[in-house]
């Protein structure tokens, strides 16, 4: 498994727990940062100057830091994933990241999917639901994934039980935007929403 993807997920791991505890404790610094992160959710990376202390913090590996114009595949998973982690934990009491533990299943997507359609009472092969998270798959382009995924993480902040791993979410938008592993990322996706349900935990 790729060096970088792994850096990434700790970046995830650190800066999204150091947010959601945060939060939690009724910070005014987590509040306004993940205030500031849901502001520019519609954004890119160099669009958003008012994130980057955030962002480019003392934690953030060296490895996925680019050189050139564009933002690197680990620059663009990083900065999407903690704008879908703010969106997700707007006005929410409990945290909605988990870190998913060794032996157990992950809290994933295609699982997030799934558990809103049992927690709603919708039939999830023939709902809007269902046609977003093919749409998502479907996207050719990491702009296109972005946002069919803000709109499924705003369906999700409407139940309680959902959670979801961001850590691993950030190294399948990373993935995602290699061509040569695009296709294994989107099969993936598939095969978490035909998982069955996993039962709610207690949340963090």
């Amino acid at each position: 498994m790729s060096s970088k993807s792994n850096d990434l997920a700790a970046y995830i791991y650190h800066t999204v727990g150091k947010l959601q505890d945060g939060y939690k404790d009724n910070s005014s610094w987590a509040k306004e940062r993940l205030a500031t992160l849901r502001h520019v959710a519609n954004r890119s990376i160099g669009d958003s100057p008012e994130t980057w202390d955030v962002l480019y913090d003392e934690s953030f590996p060296e490895s996925l830091i680019g050189m050139g114009q564009n933002p690197t595949r680990g620059e663009q998973a990083a900065f999407l994933t903690l704008t879908l982690y703010a969106v997700n934990q707007q006005s929410k009491r409990h945290g909605v990241h988990v870190k998913t533990e060794k032996g157990s299943r992950p809290r994933t997507l295609g699982t997030a999917v799934r558990e809103f359609a049992t927690a709603t009472g919708t039939e999830l092969f023939d709902s809007s639901l269902y046609r977003r998270f093919t749409a998502m798959v479907q996207s050719q382009t990491i702009e296109g994934v972005a946002h069919h995924l803000r709109s499924l993480i705003k369906l999700f902040r409407t139940q309680d039980s959902i959670l979801l791993d961001y850590g691993a979410l950030a190294k399948d938008l990373y993935y995602f935007q290699d061509p040569g592993r695009r296709k294994a990322v989107q099969l993936n996706w598939a095969r978490q929403l035909y998982q069955s349900p996993i039962p709610v935990t207690s949340q963090k």
